[in-house]
């Protein structure tokens, strides 16, 4: 059973990043619909969606924001869709209760899907729905304390899910119980955090690392929150828009992003060693760069890609000035 859940909580981890790149690959084979490796056009135009790789291979795409006529400004979405890559085809699959976009989707040891908060047309949200590919049908799964969006869903080795920070840069925590479709407390955690990231470490402590603060660490089987102090290495403590990406080593490498008070990109990189709770310096991009992507490939190279793309390589030496 452990290994089960440890092979999904890798797949939840690398699914939206290896969507991403493989949409991209097929489009940019020929970005013309019906060429070979096109990839066809959902229903609805969006942003600020999810999308979940399902354990039958096909992919949900849940909510997001879209432009609508006689609307001002963009709307949040209820519509969901399901691709089909052996048919290269979308469809319906069902209506959410609550339109909403910049929320999480996390795939759950039973198939089915969590999806949590976002923002709604009339503010940010607190309720939960479940999606079951089995039947392509949607239920509640109750309702947070706290309304958030932009925030963290982590999937834990005991299959809860672990729902951190949001929108108001809020410093509170929720773990979800599916087997009860409840809701309980996290604790507390150090900092109020918003835009940031959330990796699962090896060990099964989750590190956060926010746009307000320094970097800390949630240990389940406590359900306390510590530091994971970088005050050596952090040149801007307050990153938004940066990756943080699972080495097979169990280092995480966080790259780039843009300070939150001025919103300026670095080109700066780190190494955390959960071993050693430190930091190191992984060197500086080429570019300064936020709101890009990091993909980890099989041969453990990290792309980042945003603009202008490079590699890191973790067997190669660090570059110093």
């Amino acid at each position: 059973m452990t290994r089960t859940y440890s092979a999904l909580i890798g797949l939840a981890s690398i699914v939206p990043l290896a969507i991403v790149a493989w949409l991209i690959s097929r489009i940019f084979i020929d970005d013309k619909e019906g060429s070979p490796g096109a990839v066809s056009s959902m229903g609805t135009a969006r942003w600020k969606h999810t999308a979940t790789l399902l354990p039958n291979g096909k992919v949900l795409i849940v909510g997001g924001l879209s432009r609508v006529a006689n609307a001002i400004m963009p709307v949040s979405l209820p519509s969901t869709e399901i691709y089909d890559p052996s048919s290269n085809s979308w469809s319906p699959s069902g209506v959410l209760a609550v339109a909403r976009a910049s929320h999480t989707a996390t795939l759950l040891p039973s198939g089915k899907v969590l999806v949590v908060g976002g923002q709604g047309n009339s503010g940010t949200l607190s309720d939960a729905e479940l999606y079951d590919p089995a039947s392509g049908t949607w239920s509640p799964a109750g309702t947070l304390p706290q309304a958030r969006s932009a925030h963290t869903a982590t999937l834990l080795p005991s299959g809860k899910v672990l729902v951190a920070g949001g929108s108001a840069h809020s410093d509170t925590a929720e773990l979800y119980e599916p087997s009860t479709n409840t809701w309980s407390s996290a604790g507390r955690m150090l900092n109020s955090q918003s835009y940031y990231t959330a990796n699962l470490l090896p060990s099964g402590n989750v590190i956060v690392l926010g746009s307000l603060g320094t970097p800390e660490l949630y240990q389940p089987s406590s359900d306390v929150w510590s530091s994971a102090s970088a005050t050596r290495f952090w040149k801007w403590p307050e990153l938004q828009e940066h990756t943080a990406t699972l080495l097979p080593t169990g280092k995480v490498l966080v790259a780039g992003g843009g300070t939150f008070r001025t919103a300026s990109p670095t080109p700066s990189t780190f190494l955390y060693d959960p071993s050693s709770n430190t930091w190191s310096s992984a060197g500086d991009m080429a570019q300064s760069r936020k709101g890009h992507t990091a993909t980890l490939l099989p041969n453990a190279q990290v792309l980042v890609a945003g603009g202008i793309s490079e590699l890191y390589d973790p067997s190669q030496p660090v570059q110093t000035p």
